[in-house]
């Protein structure tokens, strides 16, 4: 796994029920780059959604 996904993924920990706003702030990214990051670890069954768009959180799978 890319450097930069790791430490995308180690901020999606921290803040699991964080906006794409606050992720993209945090980890020092564009909001778009934050939505290509959360649908690639989706789609490698890294993370999933817990819940609503609105009230949810990430759920990290596997480390």
């Amino acid at each position: 796994m890319p450097e930069q996904l790791q430490f995308f993924l180690k901020v999606l920990q921290k803040f699991p029920g964080a906006t794409i706003g606050l992720l993209a702030k945090e980890a020092d990214v564009s909001e778009r780059m934050v939505k290509k990051y959360l649908k690639l670890l989706r789609e490698q069954g890294t993370i999933r959604r817990i819940g609503s768009n609105r009230k949810g959180y990430w759920e990290i799978t596997e480390e």
